[in-house]
C-alpha cells in the first residue's frame, strides 16, 4: 500500500513539473506555429477575394465567436466552389484569427474535449492533402481556385501561394502531433488529479481498496461524485489507474508512465544550443519577410487611394495652367499633407508633414526588402551573414521601423477618409485586414527576437556562475 502512495506522489510532483514545462515552453511554441499558419491563410484569403474568385461571407463581421468551431466539410460541386469556400474559408480564416489573438494556450484550458475540438478545426482545411483531385471537399475546392489565382499572375503572387501552403501543410501536421501528444499527457494528468483528490480524501479506504482490483474500483465509484463533481467518469482510465496499482504489470505500467512524465532534457538543452540561439534569430527573419506579400497588397491599395486625392481642374484659370504644364512639360509642385499619427504603445498623438512620394517610397522599400528576405535573395544573405550581435541589432531596428509604418499606415486610414473628396469617398479601398495580418507578423518576429534575447542572457548568467557546458 505504501508504495502505491509513494508512486502517487511522486508522478504528481512529474506531472506539476511537466505542467510548467507546457505552459512555459512548449505550448507557446505551437501558439507561434498557429499564428503562421493564420498569415498565410489570411494571405491566400485576400488574394482570393481580391481576384473575385470566392464571394466572401457578408456575415463575417457581425459573427460573435465564444468558442472553437469548424466549417462544414460536407461534399458540394466544384461549380459552387466561389460560393462554398467562401463561407467556408472565410469562417476557417475567421476562427484562426480568433484563436491566435483570444483563445489561451495552457494545460489548464487545452483539456481532452478542447483539444479534439482544435484538431477537428485544424483538419477541416487538411493542408497535407492538398491537390484539386484530393478527396477532402474544402481542400480540393481551395486548390482549384488558388491554380485560377494563378493564371497570368506574377512570379511573386505564384511564389507566395506556394510558399503559404507549404508552411500550413508543415506547421500545421507539427501542430495536431503536438496536440494529440498534449492529449495523452492529459489523460494521465486526469488518472494523476484522480489519484490526489480520491486517494487523499479520508473517507477512502485505502486497505481495503488495494486489496483487490475490484475493490479499489468499488471504492473509486463510491467517492467521484462527491470529490470530482461534474468531471467525467473514463472507466477506461480508471481501469488504468487499477492496473497501475495492483495489476500484474504495474511496475512495468508505473515505469513507462513516469517515462511519459520526464520533460525531455535533450530537447531542452538542443533549445539552449548557439545553433538554436541563432535559429530564433532567423524565425523573426522570417517572420519579417511574410510580410512581404502584405506591404505587396497595402502599396497597390494606398497609391489607388492617393490616387483619388486628385483634384481635376475646375475653372477656366486652373485648366490654362494645367495645359502650359502639359505643354511645356512643367512639373507641379507636390503638395504637402498632414496626418495625425497615435502609437498604440505610448498612446502619444504626433503630426506628420508628408509628400505623397515619401509614402510610397517608404512602402516600395519595405515591400522589396521583406519580398526579397522571403525569397531568401541578396538582401537575407547580406543578414545572415552578420554576426549573431549584429543581426539582433538589425532586427530590434527593423521590428521598430515596422511599427513605425504600421501606425503611420492606421493613421493614412483616417487621413483618406478626411481629404478623400465626397464623390470619390466610396471608391476608397480599405486595409484593414492588413493591417491585422502585419501586425501578427511583428508580434511574432518581436516574440522570436525577445526569446533568443532571453535565452543569450540565461546563458551568458550560466557562464558567470560557473555552470556553462561550453
Amino acid at each position: 500500500m505504501d508504495d502505491i502512495l509513494t508512486f502517487s506522489a511522486e508522478i504528481n510532483k512529474m506531472l506539476l513539473d511537466k505542467q510548467e514545462w507546457y505552459n512555459t515552453k512548449h505550448l507557446p511554441s505551437i501558439l507561434e506555429k498557429v499564428r503562421l499558419i493564420y498569415t498565410c491563410t489570411k494571405n491566400l484569403y485576400d488574394l482570393l477575394v481580391s481576384k473575385s474568385l470566392i464571394v466572401p461571407d457578408p456575415y463575417r463581421m457581425d459573427k460573435k465567436i465564444a468558442d472553437i468551431s469548424s466549417p462544414a466539410t460536407s461534399a458540394f460541386n466544384d461549380a459552387e466552389a466561389a460560393m462554398v469556400i467562401g463561407t467556408r474559408f472565410s469562417e476557417y480564416e475567421n476562427m484562426l484569427d480568433y484563436i491566435c489573438t483570444y483563445y489561451r494556450f495552457s494545460v489548464e484550458n487545452l483539456d481532452m474535449v478542447n483539444i479534439k475540438k482544435l484538431i477537428e478545426f485544424l483538419n477541416s482545411f487538411p493542408w497535407g492533402d492538398y491537390s484539386a483531385t484530393s478527396l477532402k471537399p474544402n481542400i480540393r475546392g481551395l486548390a482549384l481556385l488558388l491554380n485560377q489565382a494563378k493564371i497570368n499572375a506574377t512570379q511573386i503572387t505564384n511564389s507566395m501561394i506556394s510558399d503559404s501552403v507549404e508552411k500550413c501543410a508543415k506547421n500545421g501536421e507539427e501542430v495536431i502531433k503536438s496536440l494529440n501528444i498534449l492529449g495523452k499527457f492529459q489523460r494521465e494528468a486526469y488518472k494523476i488529479r484522480l489519484r490526489q483528490d480520491i486517494f487523499n480524501h479520508p473517507n477512502f479506504n485505502k486497505e481495503t481498496a488495494f486489496s483487490s482490483q475490484e475493490n479499489e474500483l468499488t471504492e473509486i465509484r463510491k467517492l467521484f461524485p462527491l470529490v470530482m463533481g461534474k468531471t467525467p467518469f473514463y472507466a477506461e482510465l480508471v481501469n488504468e489507474i487499477i492496473q497501475e496499482d495492483i495489476g500484474p504489470n504495474a511496475q512495468s505500467l508505473r515505469d513507462a508512465l513516469k517515462n511519459s512524465l520526464k520533460v525531455n532534457e535533450t530537447v531542452v538543452l538542443a533549445a539552449k544550443s548557439k545553433s538554436n540561439h541563432l535559429s530564433l534569430l532567423m524565425d523573426s527573419l522570417e517572420a519579417l519577410g511574410a510580410a512581404g506579400t502584405i506591404f505587396t497588397s497595402l502599396n497597390s491599395k494606398v497609391r489607388f487611394n492617393f490616387d483619388l486625392l486628385k483634384k481635376e481642374p475646375d475653372t477656366f484659370g486652373e485648366k490654362l495652367v494645367a495645359f502650359f504644364r502639359k505643354l511645356f512639360k512643367i512639373k507641379a509642385k507636390e503638395p504637402d499633407y498632414v496626418m495625425a499619427i497615435a502609437d498604440p504603445l505610448t498612446h502619444q498623438r504626433s503630426s506628420r508633414i508628408f509628400k505623397v512620394s515619401e509614402i510610397q517610397r517608404e512602402l516600395s522599400e519595405k515591400m522589396s526588402l521583406y519580398n526579397d528576405i522571403a525569397k531568401h535573395g541578396k538582401h537575407y544573405s547580406e543578414i545572415t551573414a552578420k554576426k549573431p550581435e549584429a543581426i539582433l541589432d538589425y532586427m530590434t531596428s527593423e521590428i521598430s521601423a515596422c511599427r513605425k509604418s504600421y501606425n503611420m499606415l492606421m493613421a493614412l486610414e483616417a487621413f483618406f477618409k478626411s481629404e478623400v473628396p465626397n464623390k470619390n469617398q466610396l471608391k476608397i479601398k480599405g486595409y484593414k485586414l492588413e493591417l491585422d495580418t502585419l501586425r501578427n507578423s511583428i508580434i511574432s518576429a518581436n516574440a522570436k527576437k525577445a526569446e533568443y534575447h532571453e535565452l543569450v542572457e540565461e546563458e551568458q548568467q550560466l557562464k558567470k556562475l560557473g555552470l556553462s557546458n561550453d
